[in-house]
């Protein structure tokens, strides 16, 4: 087997050899062109050889995958873009390939031997170039399939680690080991401590120079630190405050109360360390104290100005102030706890490896300390304010549910440690941890970009002077939503590299989930898909936008007729849709050809299923484009009478005026008779009629009318009134009173007002109108019957 393995080394030593040689011969004699690109293959071939080489031989691999990892990622970037590249360049030959157009055929006339030879020659360059793709794509294969290998090793080995059981910690040997090496490790981290006073240049007057400049440099930046919350901190006079004054407040709070103290500590501790104020020996616990403080006091100082345990006002959870303190009294724990440790693991870093048992016990009581702290916080009654008693508030199901299933999992953990398997318990417990911290970060980032986006949106519509909806326009939910569907990647990304997934991992599932499959000359990639839905959006988005500052400011300014209005405000949302659809649909990667064949089965499959619907809708299209009725008109049509309030895509709505919503298709609108009171002019004519008994004064009666249609000021005086002498009735004399009045949605109010003042008049003149009235006589008959 030994032998094996070096015969193997040598003929891949030999191969390299001969690529070496070939490289120089090719790099004398081959054209320049050619000569790069076989340099650049073999050099690729040679590279994925060695490390396939490597991979086989050594098992030891997964202590190096970094190494590994980079070498890999380095050569599928520099393949992809030399594939790129070559995809460019063959752009060219197709080009002139097509000028020159398709060979003659058997019964054509032969072409020129210039055009022919010109045509190989392309042949030739085109022929190269996919060459070179394919090359290029081989090596790719190559490469994500030894990282698809360096990924399942990782897998296995982390799994292998995570599924071994400890020593037992149940043994009085155990502990005893642990005794003794602690006190060993506190000895020699005493030891440190004793070398701090023993610097080389402690008897340096220019190393405590610049000792005390640093100081004077952390002195003067206080004075900053005290103006920038003064400028940007909380105001205790503010009682309204919204999301992104909160965010810059808590950021803020946290420079002056955290960034300004960390930095003034670090460089403190690098002054003393670089000047050689400290022993050498003592330089590895200085450097960990100091780490460990710039960290711990940066951490705790942003969590403090968020929860704002005494300023709700300022706080960026919606949470009681009780809670605020109990929670930032937690986190202030832990991260104390987390720096303790930080400093201990720093400090003891000449002195590794460490013993198992220490080992064991420092992740033991990692384990224990952060699983105890998120039960706590995981408690119903953590989150309960002091005020609020039990009975009174129900919490969800689904946040009962979500805290019930993460205390079983950090319980399972802590008894997974106390049975022995301490590197798995350790592993959920801190990935758990980082988790609950992540996606409080995000959905606080997530608050902050979404208050943003609302401002400027209401700067946008403040600048254009749009009149902001009380609810929310549509342009605001889409963009929300795009929003959150581009913060989704990032989140899933931090979760993942919690959870230990390698970044290899991620990258390969990234390239794939771009890439996607091809069928024929289309590309179905979830990129693609991503990328045409952010097109699809941004552009409805900007087309809403432009119509509403169309609708409000150009037509309203030109004075045109609000019908007019209203059709263009619908046709600008149609031809935006249909823009946002098209510009989708090339991004996706559809080519013109391909999409006029996409729209030629559309239209067969709309024919056959969907004819009603498209009827309607380019009915719709008719009515805007010809508007033989418009919004506000007065129509009537298949028994229903109303107004328009809205022409839609595939029907019209007509409100009656018994103030009902009627749905008309538009087909029936354009195939059917449709009478429009108001189409060219929303004058309408009011017919008031009455009756005056036989053998009274008609030219007095006459008069009494137009007097009554002349006092009534919606009546207009062009056209003016008439009152007509209709007909002799049965039991009066008919009259027709018609005036005239400008707005058609006030006749049924007008026709009752006129019809009080004519009753009126009459009886103050004397006047009666009479009622039918039919006298029966009975014929007695024979008086002897």
């Amino acid at each position: 087997m030994t032998m094996c393995v070096r015969e193997r080394r040598t003929f891949f030593l030999a191969t390299v050899i001969c690529y070496s040689l070939l490289l120089i011969c090719n790099l004398a004699y081959a054209q320049p062109t050619e000569n790069t690109e076989l340099s650049l293959q073999q050099r690729w071939g040679v590279t994925l050889d060695w490390i396939e080489l490597e991979l086989e031989q050594n098992e030891e691999v997964a202590a190096d995958y970094e190494r590994y990892e980079s070498r890999l990622g380095t050569l599928i970037d520099a393949v992809e873009q030399h594939k790129a590249q070559a995809s460019d360049a063959l752009k060219i030959p197709q080009l002139e390939l097509e000028a020159l157009g398709a060979p003659p055929e058997d019964n054509e006339p032969a072409e020129t031997a210039t055009i022919s030879a010109q045509r190989t020659e392309i042949d030739g360059q085109i022929a190269a170039l996919q060459q070179q793709e394919k090359q290029a794509e081989l090596m790719i294969v190559r490469a994500e399939q030894l990282l698809e290998k360096l990924i399942r090793s990782r897998g296995q080995r982390l799994q292998a680690e995570l599924l071994t059981r400890s020593p037992a910690i149940y043994t009085s040997g155990f502990w005893k080991k642990v005794l003794t090496d602690s006190t060993a490790m506190s000895a020699k981290l005493a030891q440190d401590a004793r070398e701090l006073l023993n610097g080389q240049r402690r008897h340096v007057w220019t190393a405590w120079l610049a000792l005390v400049l640093v100081l004077l440099c952390a002195l003067s930046a206080l004075p900053f630190g005290s103006w920038l919350k003064g400028r940007y901190g909380r105001q205790p006079q503010a009682n309204e405050t919204s999301y992104t004054q909160r965010t810059l407040s808590a950021f803020a709070e946290g420079v002056a109360s955290g960034l300004l103290p960390a930095a003034i500590f670090g460089g403190i501790g690098l002054t003393l360390v670089h000047q050689e104020l400290v022993g050498e020996q003592s330089m590895t616990l200085v450097k960990a104290v100091t780490l460990s403080l710039v960290l711990g006091v940066a951490a705790a100082a942003p969590v403090r100005a968020a929860l704002v345990p005494y300023a709700p006002n300022w706080r960026l959870l919606t949470i009681d102030s009780t809670v605020a303190a109990r929670l930032t009294r937690r986190i202030q724990w832990l991260i104390a706890f987390c720096a303790v440790m930080l400093a201990l693991y720093r400090a003891s870093e000449p002195y590794r490896p460490y013993s198992v048992e220490l080992d064991i016990v420092g992740k033991l009581l990692i384990a224990f300390t952060v699983g105890l702290m998120l039960l706590d916080l995981l408690r119903q009654h953590f989150w309960r304010p002091a005020t609020l008693q039990s009975d009174e508030a129900q919490p969800s199901r689904l946040p009962v549910a979500l805290r019930r299933s993460l205390m079983v999992v950090v319980t399972t953990a802590l008894i997974l440690a106390l049975a022995s398997y301490v590197e798995l318990s350790a592993f959920l417990v801190s990935r758990l941890a980082l988790t609950l911290i992540t996606l409080g970060t995000l959905l606080l980032i997530r608050r902050l970009l979404h208050d943003l986006l609302d401002r400027l949106i209401s700067a946008w519509q403040d600048f254009i002077r749009i009149e902001r909806l009380s609810g929310g326009s549509s342009s605001e939910f889409w963009l929300g939503s795009l929003l959150d569907f581009l913060l989704l990647g990032p989140v899933l990304y931090v979760l993942a590299s919690a959870w230990g997934l390698p970044q290899t991992s991620i990258y390969l599932w990234s390239r794939r989930l771009l890439e996607g499959v091809t069928i024929g000359e289309l590309t179905l990639s979830p990129g693609r898909f991503l990328l045409a839905l952010l097109v699809f959006t941004m552009t409805f988005v900007a087309s809403r936008l432009l119509r509403r500052v169309i609708y409000e400011h150009v037509l309203t300014e030109s004075r045109a007729d609000f019908g007019v209005r209203h059709s263009v405000y619908v046709g600008i949302g149609y031809l935006g849709l249909a823009m946002a659809l098209i510009l989708a649909i090339v991004t996706l990667g559809v080519g013109l050809s391909n999409l006029v064949l996409v729209f030629g089965a559309l239209s067969v499959g709309i024919g056959l299923g969907l004819q009603s619907v498209v009827n309607n809708f380019m009915s719709g299209l008719i009515l805007l484009a010809q508007r033989p009725i418009r919004v506000g008109d007065w129509i009537e049509v298949g028994g229903h009478e109303g107004i328009v309030r809205n022409i839609m895509g595939v029907s019209t709505e007509i409100e009656t005026f018994d103030k009902a919503s009627i749905n008309v298709p538009n087909s029936e609108l354009v195939s059917n008779s449709v009478v429009n009171w108001t189409h060219t002019d929303r004058t309408v004519r009011v017919i008031i009629k009455i009756g005056v008994a036989h053998g009274s004064d008609i030219q007095q009666f006459q008069k009494l009318l137009l007097n009554s249609a002349t006092a009534h000021e919606e009546v207009l005086e062009a056209p003016e009134p008439y009152a007509l002498f209709v007909d002799f009735g049965e039991s009066a004399l008919l009259f027709e009173l018609r005036v005239f009045v400008r707005d058609a949605e006030r006749y049924p109010i007008v026709a009752s007002q006129l019809r009080f003042i004519i009753d009126q008049a009459c009886r103050d003149a004397g006047i009666k109108t009479p009622y039918p009235q039919r006298h029966v006589h009975i014929d007695p008959g024979p008086k002897n019957v």
